[in-house]
C-alpha cells in the first residue's frame, strides 16, 4: 500500500511538472498533496483552448492541477471554464477569471490582495466567491439580479450590465468609494444623483438610500422614494416613474 502511494506520488509529480513545463510556469514548488505554490505570475489566458499550435477538442473546462498560494498575478481570462477548482487560495495580486463560461464562483481564491475580475461569464450568483478583495472588483457583463455574498468590506464595485434591482444585498455601502452600476435597473434611480467621479461627494445621499429601504429586489415603495427624493431636493416626475416601471412594481408602503 505504501509503495503504491509512493508511485502515484511521483507519477502525480512527474505529470505536474511535465504540465507546467508545457504552459511555460516557472519558480514553483510541488505541495506533498500535489499541489503548487508559484513565486511569480501564472499566465493562462487563453492557453487553456491550445494544444501546441492546434486548438483542443474539447477545450479544458478547469484548471489541468491545483494551484495553492501564487505570489503575484493568475490570469485564466479568455477560455472556457465552466468551474474554477483548481484555483489558488491566495494570490498576492490580480485575479482574472473574466471570459469564461462560469455559472458560480465556487473554488475561487479565498483572498486576492489585488483586483478580481470576473466579469462577462453567465454568473447567476456570486456565491463561494472570495471572503476578501483589496482591491477592485469588476463583474461587469453577467446575469446577476443580487449582490448577495460580495466580501463585507469590499470598496470598489462595478457590476455594469447586469439585471440588479436593489443595493440591499450590499453588505456595507458605508465602505463604498467606487460604485458602477450602468446598464442595470437600479442605475436608473441612482444615475440621478450619484456619479462615478463624485462619489465621495454624493456618499450622503447613497447611504440616505440605503437607509431608507426604497427598493425590495424588483418592487420599489413608493412613499419612501418620495421621501428621498424629497429630502435630496429633487423632483419626481411623473415620466421617471414610468420609466422606473419598466423594471420595477411600484406599490404604495
Amino acid at each position: 500500500m505504501i509503495f503504491k502511494k509512493l508511485i502515484s506520488d511521483i507519477l502525480n509529480r512527474r505529470r505536474v511538472k511535465k504540465i507546467c513545463k508545457f504552459y511555460n510556469l516557472e519558480n514553483y514548488v510541488i505541495n506533498k498533496d500535489g499541489s503548487i505554490d508559484v513565486n511569480g505570475d501564472v499566465n493562462l489566458a487563453g492557453k487553456l483552448l491550445f494544444n501546441g499550435s492546434t486548438y483542443l477538442y474539447p477545450a479544458l473546462t478547469k484548471l489541468p492541477f491545483t494551484f495553492n498560494n501564487v505570489s503575484g498575478n493568475f490570469d485564466i481570462s479568455q477560455n472556457r471554464l465552466t468551474s474554477l477548482c483548481g484555483s489558488p487560495k491566495k494570490v498576492t495580486g490580480n485575479f482574472d477569471c473574466s471570459r469564461n463560461k462560469l455559472i458560480n464562483l465556487e473554488n475561487a481564491p479565498e483572498i486576492i490582495a489585488g483586483d478580481f475580475n470576473c466579469s462577462h461569464n453567465n454568473l447567476r450568483s456570486l456565491k463561494g466567491g472570495p471572503e476578501k478583495v483589496v482591491g477592485f472588483y469588476n463583474v461587469n457583463n453577467n446575469i446577476l439580479s443580487t449582490l448577495e455574498y460580495l466580501p463585507i468590506d469590499i470598496r470598489e464595485i462595478s457590476f455594469k450590465k447586469n439585471k440588479v434591482s436593489s443595493l440591499e444585498s450590499l453588505p456595507n455601502i458605508q465602505l463604498v468609494t467606487c460604485l458602477n452600476c450602468d446598464d442595470n435597473p437600479i442605475f436608473n434611480i441612482l444615475s440621478l444623483f450619484l456619479s462615478q467621479v463624485q462619489i465621495e461627494r454624493n456618499k450622503n445621499r447613497l447611504e440616505l438610500f440605503d437607509f431608507c429601504d426604497i427598493t425590495r429586489d424588483d418592487v420599489i415603495i413608493l412613499d419612501r422614494l418620495k421621501y428621498f427624493f424629497e429630502e435630496i431636493d429633487t423632483h419626481l416626475s411623473n415620466r421617471l416613474l414610468s420609466k422606473l416601471r419598466r423594471d420595477y412594481i411600484i406599490i404604495d408602503d
